[in-house]
């Protein structure tokens, strides 16, 4: 569901309904923090709206920075139904308001996945056999996954963007 939430936002986007289009965008990360909630914990996730707290009870340990982006996110949750409210919000999403917000939740609209393993020679083979076998995995969401493999040696150089950005923010999980 978050996947079809994201495409949704994208297509508002480019209808330029900024508006709509940050609602997605929060609906989008709810999904997403609810389906790591679920996986976690095992039980449904609490019917809240509250970006900051459903990080909380993901256990993903948020920085500060992520926090008060996830806050304004929280915002664009239009639950009042007052029209003088939907009209200010409405004359305040112009795309120049808009972009920084739509850019950040591109970043969060996906699950990237990255396997390290010594079976691992060649990561383009790699990548494939993974894909194959996720595409008929139940993952316990809806959300685009992206996979990437390395085998150890690789994993080690940060010079490689890619291994930086998994090693700064990544969450390890190790599979028997």
């Amino acid at each position: 569901m978050a996947d079809h939430d994201w495409k949704t936002a994208q297509s508002l986007w480019t209808s330029k309904r900024y508006d709509a289009c940050l609602f997605y965008c929060h609906l989008t990360l709810e999904k997403l923090l609810k389906g790591l909630i679920t996986q976690e914990t095992k039980k449904a996730a609490p019917y809240i709206h509250d970006l900051e707290e459903l990080s909380k009870k993901a256990n993903i340990n948020p920085s500060n920075k992520l926090l008060r982006q996830l806050a304004a996110f929280t915002n664009f949750n239009m639950r009042c139904q007052y029209p003088y409210h939907k009209q200010a919000f409405y004359k305040l999403c112009t795309r120049e308001f808009s972009k920084p917000y739509f850019d950040e939740a591109k970043k969060y609209s996906d699950l990237d996945l990255c396997f390290v393993s010594a079976k691992f020679k060649d990561t383009f083979e790699a990548e494939i056999y993974l894909r194959t076998k996720f595409h008929s995995m139940d993952i316990g969401f809806s959300a685009p996954v992206d996979i990437v493999a390395f085998n150890p040696k690789d994993f080690k150089d940060i010079a490689i963007p890619l291994v930086y950005e998994i090693k700064k923010s990544g969450r390890e999980i190790k599979l028997k």
